[in-house]
């Protein structure tokens, strides 16, 4: 089985917090990863902020980072081209999402119709809008 990770899910990955373990049990179990080409960029600004605030420390900060560009060459990347970005636009108007929630959503809407695919966020409103669309949610735990 394929799972879509958004960057809510899969900092989970890097680092220990609430849904870590259900985040990795969920990884382990699935055929394929999934993200954007955004999740990237957000995973480094995520773990940037949480060395800045305390969270991390500069050597395990640097640790993670490694680790995430390592798991990143695995990860299928679903590039933001102009049919995601147009498919992001309509999904933000149409559950009102900001714009890179709409886009990581978009992205996981590329797999209906590929096979099973489960969908992984910590973000209540962007899950309300990925079950309306119709993709499965890990449950959170």
């Amino acid at each position: 089985m394929t799972l879509y990770l958004d960057t809510s899910a899969l900092v989970k990955l890097l680092v220990t917090e609430p849904g870590s373990e259900a985040v990795r049990a969920e990884a382990a179990a699935a055929t394929e990863l999934v993200s954007s080409h955004l999740t990237y960029v957000e995973i480094h600004s995520a773990l940037a902020r949480m060395h800045a605030g305390g969270r991390l420390t500069r050597r395990v900060h640097r640790r993670q980072l490694d680790a995430f560009v390592r798991m990143w060459e695995d990860v299928v990347v679903v590039p933001a081209d102009a049919p995601v970005i147009d498919r992001a636009a309509a999904l933000a108007e149409r559950h009102v999402l900001r714009g890179f929630d709409a886009l990581q959503l978009a992205s996981a809407v590329e797999l209906l119709g590929a096979g099973p695919a489960r969908f992984a966020s910590w973000d209540e409103r962007l899950n309300a809008a990925a079950a309306r669309e119709r993709l499965e949610l890990i449950p959170l735990g």
